[in-house]
């Protein structure tokens, strides 16, 4: 996607599900943001706030998250069984 996005204020966003791929979001405000889901491979994220934000099955494959503030954030993956 290579969406540039530095400094924005997503705070209490629903980005639910969305591709923010390659993304630079580069100390952005995303306080109480619904990021379930989304897809955050490879994203800048240096110095975002992620206060109390819900990282539920985010994709974090090699995200950028230096000096990001994760305090209460909700990061949890499900990954499903498979069986022969």
């Amino acid at each position: 996607m290579n969406a540039r996005c530095n400094q924005a204020n997503l705070s209490k966003a629903n980005l639910y599900g969305v591709d923010l791929s390659r993304a630079s979001l580069r100390f952005a405000e995303l306080i109480d943001a619904n990021l379930r889901g989304a897809n955050l491979m490879r994203a800048d994220l240096s110095g975002a706030n992620f206060t109390g934000a819900d990282l539920t099955n985010a994709n974090l494959t090699r995200v950028r998250l230096d000096s990001a503030t994760l305090k209460a954030t909700i990061i949890y993956h499900h990954q499903r069984l498979q069986y022969d």
